[in-house]
């Protein structure tokens, strides 16, 4: 029915709207036909809307989370789409086993199969493209992939877990992986050729099967357990940097090779077999005692046979006295390169030298300043490093109170060096600039000399003591002996004891010299005779006694008042130092009264 409107009136109380029973009558029958709609006549429905008529028709309505209790069916068949291309549904929910059913006679079907998957019918397929690309199960056990042309896999891994058969080619554009212990590819219609992975060693080709290589003839296979076979019909060649052979090399034929051959242990020819060349096949001959005959004269490269393994015993002497066109070998220390020299050639080299240490003249003497002085006579030495010859050809004085500068007359003083009292000035020859020159210095090396004038070479050729107003004590030389022209007293009348002490002397610091030593004891109060010894501070300490001089040594008589002394030569070590000692303890005197200075010869 259409809705009853209950009439107002114009205004309040006018008369003209609906009397209160017509207006309850109109509010019951709008109720009656609502809740006819939405319920049973006499309640309303709460979840659930009823159209009770047998047909109804809901337009542009919308539902929210509804239930449907029976089939939701279109019109007619193929009547009706659910969803558009404009609005879509989102998820479907199906319940498990349900069916999802295709065509006008269902004749494709997909069954949810619980918690396994979708299950197509039979033995439909599944197709891609057109009828010819698609997948099915033809049987129970079988699954087939098709495709007119390509079926591609595209994965980081195609994990196939059972046997895979194909019947056509087989194109991989990436690695195979066979990732089994113990794989194996197999070859042939009877699989009578097998490759067998083995693990951790490599691949096994089956039995006696061999690998072959453009035809038949060329191949490599194994015969037996032990033996491995590379055959060719013409040639085998390996190209590498090195080839190493680690067993014995069986050539049953001919070795020819363009190389060199290395071998790590022993070439093995048959008995009074021959190595040779093309054109001489015996150059080299080998008897069964392992003698070598060479057809030709052997030539060796310079520097190849060490002279260590030169055995001159088994030859001849000449037999004559050597003249200058005898020939010797020397080797010339460039690498190892013998060279051979005439006689006549080592004649002038060893004369074109001064021998090692040598030294001839250059004796010093007190010059006119006596005190200051010295003047150095003319000769030749070799230098301290055996490789100048020194050769002063004039007489020269050298002032040891002024720094050095060249030329005689001038000062010889090393820069940086002072003079001093009761100081040793070692005296050298040293080339500067190429012009030999004398100086003085502190240093048995020439140490301030050579590093303040850039001297190339220095030999020590003497030296020289001050006293203790600085100057120069006077002295004589006589080839290596040096004599103070007064005594320098080192020990004056004093008591030393009778244990060893060691005393130093008045000769050169830094080198060994003989000391010339005057040595003075005198007995006192009725002592028996003293008895005195004088050596090298390194010599055994040993008492005194008669007969015992130990180097050097004085006894006097038993008699009171008696002496004993003497003058004794006894080496000194290089703080010119000596050792003494007494039987008792009388009073010693001892003065140096010079010394013997090798000056580096011998």
């Amino acid at each position: 029915m259409s809705k009853s409107v209950i009439g107002l009136g114009g205004s309040a109380n006018d008369g003209t709207g609906d009397s209160l029973r017509a207006t309850g009558a109109k509010i019951n029958a709008n109720f009656t036909e609502i809740y006819t709609l939405v319920g049973d006549g006499s309640s309303l429905t709460s979840d659930t809307v009823t159209l009770n008529a047998a047909t109804q028709t809901l337009t542009n309505k919308s539902l929210t989370s509804p239930q449907i209790t029976t089939s939701i069916l279109p019109a007619s068949a193929d009547g009706a789409t659910i969803g558009s291309a404009t609005k879509e549904f989102s998820d479907i929910f199906l319940a498990d086993g349900s069916t999802v059913q295709f065509g006008n006679d269902q004749d494709v079907t997909l069954t949810h199969v619980a918690d396994t998957g979708l299950l197509l019918n039979s033995t439909m397929a599944l197709q891609f493209n057109d009828a010819s690309q698609f997948i099915n199960a033809p049987s129970a056990t079988v699954l087939d992939i098709n495709a007119t042309d390509e079926i591609e896999l595209n994965a980081t891994a195609v994990d196939l877990n059972g046997t895979l058969d194909v019947s056509g080619d087989v194109t991989l554009q990436a690695d195979l992986e066979l990732q089994h212990d113990a794989a194996v590819l197999k070859f042939g219609a009877d699989d009578d050729v097998s490759l067998t992975h083995v693990a951790d060693t490599g691949l096994l080709l089956n039995s006696t099967m061999a690998l072959q290589f453009n035809d038949a003839s060329q191949f490599i296979n194994a015969p037996s357990a032990t033996v491995l076979d590379i055959n060719a019909t013409d040639e085998i060649e390996l190209n590498a940097t090195l080839v190493d052979v680690n067993a014995n090399l069986d050539v049953s034929g001919t070795y020819t090779g363009a190389g060199t051959m290395t071998t790590g242990g022993n070439i093995v020819i048959p008995n009074a077999g021959n190595i040779g060349s093309v054109g001489d096949t015996d150059s080299m001959a080998i008897a069964s005692n392992g003698v070598v005959t060479f057809s030709q004269a052997p030539v060796f490269p310079d520097g190849s046979i060490p002279l260590a393994d030169l055995d001159i015993d088994g030859a001849t002497d000449i037999g004559a006295a050597i003249v200058d066109a005898d020939l010797f070998i020397i080797d010339d220390g460039a690498g190892g390169t013998n060279r051979k020299v005439a006689a006549s050639r080592i004649a002038t080299y060893i004369d074109a030298g001064l021998p090692r240490g040598y030294l001839s003249g250059m004796g010093l003497s007190n010059a006119t300043d006596t005190a200051h002085d010295i003047t150095v006579a003319v000769g030749e030495v070799r230098d301290n490093a055996n490789a100048v010859d020194i050769v002063l050809a004039s007489a020269m004085t050298k002032r040891i109170d002024a720094t050095w500068a060249s030329g005689s007359g001038n000062g010889g003083l090393a820069s940086g060096v002072s003079i001093a009292t009761n100081t040793w000035y070692h005296v050298h020859a040293i080339v500067v600039s190429g012009s030999v020159d004398i100086g003085f210095d502190t240093s048995i090396t020439a140490a301030n000399l050579v590093a303040n004038n850039s001297a190339s070479a220095f030999r020590r050729i003497g030296a020289v003591l001050t006293d203790g107003s600085s100057n120069i004590l006077n002295f004589i030389q006589d080839g290596d002996e040096f004599i103070f022209k007064a005594q320098i007293t080192n020990i004056n009348a004093t008591a030393i004891g009778t244990s060893r002490v060691t005393q130093a002397v008045s000769t050169p610091l830094g080198v060994q010299t003989r000391a010339i030593l005057g040595l003075f004891a005198q007995v006192t109060n009725n002592n028996n005779g003293v008895k005195l010894t004088l050596t090298h501070p390194d010599v055994t300490d040993a008492t005194p006694a008669a007969g015992n001089s130990n180097n050097a040594g004085e006894n006097s008589s038993d008699l009171n008042g008696t002496h004993a002394g003497g003058t004794h030569i006894v080496l000194t070590n290089t703080s010119s130092q000596v050792a003494i000692r007494q039987s008792f303890n009388s009073t010693v005197s001892m003065n140096t009264n010079g010394y013997y200075d090798r000056r580096g010869q011998g």
